[in-house]
């Protein structure tokens, strides 16, 4: 029986669930780790430190986004993509050494750099995969497990830092964050698949004009 979407599309989706609902974890719990466990740590340095993320992911993410529309082909694209999510892997087990505010802004500074450089890849690959005829469909899917993966995950990271404080929700959000980067580099050999695909009809589009000008000369 043909599955509803394809192999690639489930790919992406299930690393970016992984990613995002391990983020979701600290949602909660962020403003208080830092006004309880950063000296100097205060409501205001909780609102820099969300500007700081924001403002470097949107000064960087277009020109990041044109520059791989630029380039054909998307192993651009690919590899921006794993980096930034890799990137997101290191972000939770910074938080862990994290003890001025100085140091929280420098964090901060790499979750941004690292949203910037993922999703452009992620959204140009995604659009350029989705089925045929099933865009929308595919695109709420993404749009669903997300939102059902951050609510429940919101939960579970207050309930965690609760019973078991917040180091251990950095960990739990850092070694999520990692498996769901992992599953990307799966797209690899789909992407080498895809491109051996193309080169072969090419092949045999080529071999049918051959030979029809070849029967047209008989």
């Amino acid at each position: 029986m043909k599955s509803v979407i394809n192999r690639f599309i489930k790919i992406m989706i299930f690393a970016d669930f992984l990613v995002v609902s391990a983020f979701a974890f600290v949602g909660p719990i962020m403003a208080v780790f830092i006004t309880s466990q950063i000296k100097g740590g205060s409501l205001k340095v909780a609102g820099l430190a969300t500007m700081i993320v924001w403002v470097v992911k949107s000064v960087l993410q277009v020109p990041l986004a044109k520059y791989i529309d630029k380039n054909r082909g998307e192993w651009d694209d690919f590899y921006t993509m794993v980096i930034g999510y890799f990137l997101f892997t290191t972000v939770p087990f910074f938080y862990l050494f994290v003890s001025t505010p100085t140091q929280l802004y420098l964090v901060q500074i790499l979750y941004g750099i690292a949203t910037a450089l993922a999703y452009p890849g992620w959204i140009s690959m995604f659009t350029r995969h989705v089925d045929k005829n099933k865009t929308g469909f595919e695109w709420s899917l993404y749009s669903t497990s997300i939102g059902i993966g951050t609510g429940l995950a919101a939960y579970a990271g207050g309930y965690l830092a609760d019973s078991f404080g917040f180091y251990v929700v950095f960990v739990v959000v850092g070694c999520t964050s990692f498996v769901g980067s992992v599953c990307l580099l799966a797209l690899r050999k789909e992407i080498l698949m895809s491109h051996h695909l193309k080169k072969v009809a090419r092949i045999q589009v080529k071999e049918k004009i051959g030979k029809a000008i070849n029967n047209g000369r008989k």
